[in-house]
């Protein structure tokens, strides 16, 4: 009898075990689900309808097919994209939260701004998705019939250029000309303006001399020849914009430090496991190749130009120490 009972006790210990062993496999199988497992949501640091705003919805129409999940793009603005930056960084590392980030947000912010409350490389990058040309511009009837006679008069003399802001791409482009080319300190007065629709604006009212931006905020006003290009930056090296095809690269006249062009791309947080990495690496890359996807942000103005991970990742801290070597010798310092 006792020895029944030994047995028995044993038989039931070891049942127990048993289910217990597999409860706990299970449970481990269920907290280990396959990434991503739901809907993942995309900080836009910037308002509703702007490029980059365009840019993520963009992503959000294409990109879950290649990642598996619906894509929330959910729109942050505030303090030049800091306030997006902020939100991201302080989000679970599990790959749900993730930044459309751009030059503005993560190359020329930190780089003007030393007042920001995290370091200018707290993120982790996942993939560039595109880049977009930029372009010099006078108006129609200005004597300046290229980017050498520009220079010369602006050796005489101060001339007046809009920029969308002080501390922003297109200021700190100019500033890289002005040192690359010799002219005195000054000789380009920089007026700064909200937008860089305003920019354009403000050459075609004669209020400024030049103006230095994005391709698409000034492309059809050059085709109605309320403006004049005069240099360009091609997302491909060494060739013309197909917009433009009569206008010389800064690199053909002798300048390529001026090859400066916007960009975007796909960020998360620092610390995100490698297998999210790995997915978005992928997803962006067969994304960026996506026809569909392609015509659509070319209609924005941008191009195609894929950077996995690591690439991207070395991209952006060079982006970032080119413009924080100008701002350091400018003397720009933009606080929040």
């Amino acid at each position: 009898m006792g020895a029944f009972r030994w047995t028995s006790n044993r038989w039931l210990f070891c049942t127990w075990l048993a289910v217990a062993s597999v409860v706990g496999l299970g449970s481990g199988v269920e907290a280990q689900a396959p990434y991503p497992a739901k809907p993942i949501t995309l900080l836009v640091p910037f308002g509703a309808g702007g490029t980059t705003d365009l840019a993520a919805r963009a992503l959000a129409q294409v990109i879950p097919q290649y990642v598996g999940q619906p894509i929330i793009v959910v729109n942050k603005p505030g303090s030049s994209g800091a306030v997006a930056w902020q939100v991201m960084i302080e989000s679970p590392t599990d790959g749900y939260t993730l930044m459309m980030a751009a030059i503005g947000t993560h190359g020329t912010l930190p780089a003007v701004n030393p007042n920001l409350p995290f370091k200018h490389n707290q993120f982790t990058t996942l993939g560039r998705t595109q880049v977009n040309p930029t372009v010099l511009v006078v108006r129609p009837d200005s004597p300046w019939k290229s980017l050498k006679d520009l220079l010369e008069a602006a050796r005489k003399g101060p001339i007046k250029a809009s920029v969308p802001g002080l501390g922003t791409m297109p200021h700190l482009a100019l500033e890289i000309l002005v040192k690359t080319t010799g002219l005195p300190k000054g000789s380009l007065t920089m007026i700064p303006y909200k937008s860089d629709a305003e920019t354009v604006t403000a050459l075609m009212g004669g209020h400024v001399d030049v103006n230095y931006n994005n391709l698409i905020s000034a492309i059809s006003q050059i085709r109605a020849g309320q403006v004049r290009a005069l240099a360009a930056v091609s997302p491909v090296p060494g060739k013309r914009l197909s917009d433009l095809p009569d206008v010389p690269t800064f690199t053909e006249l002798g300048i390529p430090q001026m090859n400066v062009v916007g960009w975007r791309g796909v960020l998360a947080p620092p610390g995100v496991p490698a297998d999210v990495v790995d997915k978005w690496e992928t997803a962006v890359r067969k994304m960026t190749e996506d026809r569909g996807w392609r015509e659509t942000i070319q209609k924005l103005g941008d191009e195609p130009a894929f950077l996995g991970a690591r690439a991207f990742g070395e991209f952006v801290e060079g982006e970032y120490q080119r413009y924080r070597a100008v701002a350091t010798e400018v003397g720009i310092v933009v606080g929040r």
